[in-house]
């Protein structure tokens, strides 16, 4: 019983292919500016990075979905890796 498998729900994790998506879906050229207006210190560069695979951080995410006109949520996907209970 050790080595069970469980799938409670599927995890998530920031989906840069999203992010990268919803850019081009809602001509978000200018992202970075609208974040700087905010008050975050957001780059081009910054977002480029998102895209390519890095998270940005927590605080900057409902901003992020605002300006992309979606929920927190719409920026995540599922992860379908189960994991293990007990001992590894």
């Amino acid at each position: 019983m050790a080595d069970l498998l469980c799938h409670p729900r599927p995890m998530q994790r920031f989906s840069h292919r999203k992010l990268k998506e919803l850019r081009g879906k809602r001509d978000q050229t200018d992202l970075a500016a609208a974040l700087r207006r905010r008050g975050f210190g957001t780059t081009q560069t910054q977002i480029s990075r998102w895209e390519g695979g890095q998270e940005p951080r927590a605080y900057i995410l409902p901003a992020l979905a605002e300006e992309l006109g979606v929920a927190v949520d719409d920026l995540f996907e599922d992860v379908d890796a189960p994991f293990r209970v007990g001992r590894h």
